[in-house]
């Protein structure tokens, strides 16, 4: 019986997609990380447990995590109703949508393959079909897209590009179809959807501009009658509902992210985002020493060479590619794309501590992906099979392997922790989430040589409060305490240590240390309401008995629904033997705290000792 080609062909997306979570099952036996955002995103909010209205409300209105993304926030409520907290079930979820973009990706590459050998029906389609499908493959088994699949808070990205790649299906539709309009609209509403699932497709204009140049070729002409000629504005109104689309999620972005961006001047920034263009780079020729941190340059290293002349590599790249633009057009368009979808989280505006991340190169890697299929396929045509097949299966069979093991890195904090280390071991952030993760572990012997190796790299008051901490939980009262202090010489202001500082000593006995630490705190910050508290609790006990009282109004002035300090007024008060004072604090922190039993005891013994009414 005859093999059917053409069926064999139409099951390439299923074989993807198959292959895809072949490759990542390891990530089904993954927990999740604990790193900050799967512990606020998962753990430290229940309001996406479920999609009734009320969770659905908050999923469309919220920009917790400084982002705007409700649909992402709708897979993790199926997720959840479909799993509960089972970390397999987040996991699955993020695969499916990893292996749909895949085969997505295939129907991408084999259109545009196809539309740019319009002048050239000799052409096979089988080989169309097979340059797809290595596109799709290297896309889908480049270990640069583990975080995206294995971390279930990066999901974002995955749920944004599949929106993103059905809009370009449907936009790659649209300019020969009978039905153009319908597609178009098609185009505007899924590009919407992603944009609901994450704001990363804010350049993505950019990209369908490029591919109007090439392969859709719908600029023709010459001059000026190409850009703006009648044809040519069609093309262009088309874009007004992607650039408003576009526009809006900026403003969202920026609104989410008020307050946590560094630096908003891009001309100050141009040496970190030619970095970040050429990791991304790098890290796709070369896929090796992936983690979810990376060292961040310092000042000194941007300055200096060779990281002071890649924005020159970057400008002359680009200029030869435009000059080239004729003999190569497919080249220009993958790498157009490339930056325009890079450029918004290069740095060029600087926020966060991380400079580059893995799951940012998600959709540029399917377009480097793209290109390198057409590449493929032309050195295919040219009769030299053997060598492209054999080039062909070792780069997915290599890419499949490190994908492989870069899943399992993700199996556990502590795991995926010791590989930061490893890959950065100069970056404080990685010893610092080490040193968190051991001491979540009950390791905390451990975690103060992690600490110290932080401190040694960047000297910061958190690091020594986290530090002091270890050291404490160890018994070494007089280290601890000095890690404490060395935190509050650095900021004053750091109440935290003051508070962490005044609780050693306390424990220890030292009470007039912890009285002039909690002294110092509250000047240092007049409106450190539990401070004035904790200090009233410390001058009581030493009979400082007025002083303590004064502590204690000073905390309800500044906060007048604080049950505790009510309490411990209405018991200092009941002490001095000013009992219907007594009783009116309590009874005011009763009303404030009904559950303050410590409140209700107070209260029926003040009440017990008031003296008889006379007969």
């Amino acid at each position: 019986m005859p093999i059917d080609r053409s069926r064999l062909l139409s099951l390439l997306p299923l074989f993807i997609a198959l292959l895809t979570v072949l490759v990542f099952l390891p990530v089904l036996h993954n927990g999740f990380v604990g790193f900050a955002d799967d512990d606020n995103n998962l753990f430290r909010t229940t309001n996406y447990r479920g999609l009734g209205w009320a969770e659905l409300r908050w999923m469309f209105t919220t920009f917790y995590m400084t982002l705007y993304r409700p649909l992402t926030w709708v897979t993790y409520g199926f997720d959840y109703l479909l799993w509960g907290m089972n970390p397999a079930g987040f996991h699955a979820t993020s695969l499916l949508f990893h292996a749909a973009n895949a085969a997505l990706l295939y129907a991408i590459a084999l259109s545009l393959y196809r539309l740019a050998r319009r002048k050239d029906p000799a052409r096979g389609a089988t080989s169309d079909h097979l340059a797809a499908a290595l596109a799709a493959l290297l896309f889908a088994l480049h270990p640069i897209t583990v975080e995206t699949v294995a971390w279930v808070s990066a999901r974002g990205d995955a749920v944004a590009a599949l929106f993103i790649l059905v809009s370009v299906l449907c936009y790659l539709r649209a300019p020969e179809s009978a039905l153009r309009r319908r597609w178009l609209i098609a185009a505007w509403f899924f590009y919407a959807l992603s944009l609901l699932s994450k704001a990363g497709g804010v350049p993505y204009p950019i990209v369908l501009l490029a591919l109007d140049v090439y392969p859709l070729r719908r600029f023709r002409g010459e001059g000026k009658t190409k850009w703006f000629g009648s044809e040519a504005q069609h093309v262009w109104l088309e874009k007004l509902p992607f650039v408003v689309l576009s526009i809006a999620a900026a403003l969202l972005a920026v609104v989410g992210k008020t307050g946590y961006i560094n630096d908003y001047r891009p001309w100050a920034n141009i040496t970190r985002s030619a970095y970040s263009l050429l990791f991304y780079l790098g890290k796709m020729a070369l896929p090796q020493n992936f983690s979810i941190i990376y060292p961040v340059p310092s000042p000194a290293e941007l300055a200096s060479w060779p990281i002071a002349a890649y924005p020159l590599l970057v400008t002359a790249v680009t200029v030869a590619i435009v000059l080239a633009r004729n003999r190569w057009p497919a080249l220009a368009t993958i790498w157009f794309s490339y930056l325009a979808l890079l450029l918004p989280v290069s740095g060029i505006v600087k926020y966060g501590y991380q400079l580059v991340s893995d799951r940012y190169a998600y959709l540029p890697l399917a377009m480097c992906a793209i290109g390198i299929g057409a590449l493929t396929l032309s050195i295919w045509e040219k009769s030299v099979r053997l060598a492209v097949l054999l080039a062909a299966t070792a780069a997915l069979v290599t890419l499949s392997f490190i994908t492989w093991k870069q899943t399992q890195i993700w199996h556990d904090p502590e795991r995926l922790f010791r590989r930061a280390v490893a890959v950065a071991p100069r970056s404080t952030l990685a010893h610092r989430y080490l040193a968190a993760t051991l001491m979540d572990e009950g390791r905390p012997e451990e975690a103060v040589v992690h600490y110290q190796r932080a401190l040694a790299l960047t000297d910061y008051p958190e690091g020594h409060l986290e530090l002091a901490d270890a050291l404490s939980l160890q018994g070494q009262t007089d280290a601890a305490a000095a890690e404490y202090r060395a935190a509050v010489r650095m900021d004053p202001f750091f109440l935290a240590a003051r508070v962490s500082l005044g609780d050693l000593l306390v424990r220890h006995g030292r009470i007039d240390e912890a009285i002039a630490e909690y002294r110092d705190a509250v000047k240092a910050e007049p409106a450190f309401v539990e401070g004035h508290n904790n200090l009233g609790l410390l001058l009581a006990s030493r009979g400082k008995i007025d002083e303590a009282v004064g502590e204690y109004r000073e905390a309800i002035r500044l906060k007048p629904d604080f049950a505790l300090a009510h309490t411990n007024l209405g018991d200092t008060l009941l002490f001095q033997g000013k009992i219907p004072e007594a009783i009116t604090e309590l009874e005011t922190a009763v009303r404030l705290d009904p559950n303050l039993s410590s409140a209700k005891r107070s209260l029926e013994k003040a009440r017990a000792a008031l003296p008889s009414a006379p007969r």
